[in-house]
């Protein structure tokens, strides 16, 4: 329940068995915020991480093992390596709206390089643009979003682009070619 943290979400709705039963050791650690009739509780987590943030440290792994997940571990990073960076006052990483579905910008302003975390899921078809220049999206914690961010202020734009659509258009595209050319034979032989 703790590794809940690490998803950006900072608020809970847990039912009368869960605080009791897996959350039971998170419950010190949240604020109730709300109690439904149901007996739902809406619960603040004031240590969970923001949904984009920057890492200085992190530990290279070359394929995502969930038992080397802890609530406290540097995050895992899909990468073959990245160098720690000694940070008195840490970035800052902000989500610029709007925001669509396939579509995300975060600005990042930094004192060293980073990774840009986004809690928003890992998928392939995601690509990132830094500052304008194409840059790698990698896994974080086997479920993230993270990309290199330099020292100082970056724009970074997620886009979502599926890896089939580019495959299904040209199919697509051949298959009304032959129905054009299927089409214009038989009226040359009607």
């Amino acid at each position: 329940p703790l590794l809940s943290r690490r998803t950006g979400a900072s608020y809970l709705v847990l039912t009368q068995s869960d605080i009791v039963g897996p959350f039971a050791q998170s419950r010190p650690h949240l604020r109730i915020k709300h109690v439904f009739s149901s007996g739902a509780v809406l619960f603040e987590d004031p240590e969970g991480y923001p949904r984009a943030r920057l890492a200085y440290a992190g530990q290279a792994v070359e394929t995502f093992d969930p038992n080397a997940l802890s609530s406290d571990s540097l995050p895992l990073l899909e990468l073959p390596e990245f160098p720690a960076a000694d940070v008195e006052t840490p970035g800052t990483a902000r989500i610029e709206h709007p925001e669509t579905h396939t579509r995300i910008t975060v600005t990042a302003d930094t004192p060293a390089r980073a990774v840009l975390i986004l809690s928003d899921a890992w998928y392939p078809g995601w690509t990132a643009t830094v500052n304008n220049e194409v840059t790698e999206v990698f896994p974080v914690d086997g479920l993230f979003r993270g990309v290199i961010v330099p020292a100082g202020q970056s724009t970074v734009v997620f886009s979502y682009r599926p890896v089939g659509l580019g495959v299904a258009g040209i199919i697509s595209l051949a298959g009304m070619m032959v129905l054009a050319s299927a089409n214009h034979l038989i009226t040359l032989y009607m």
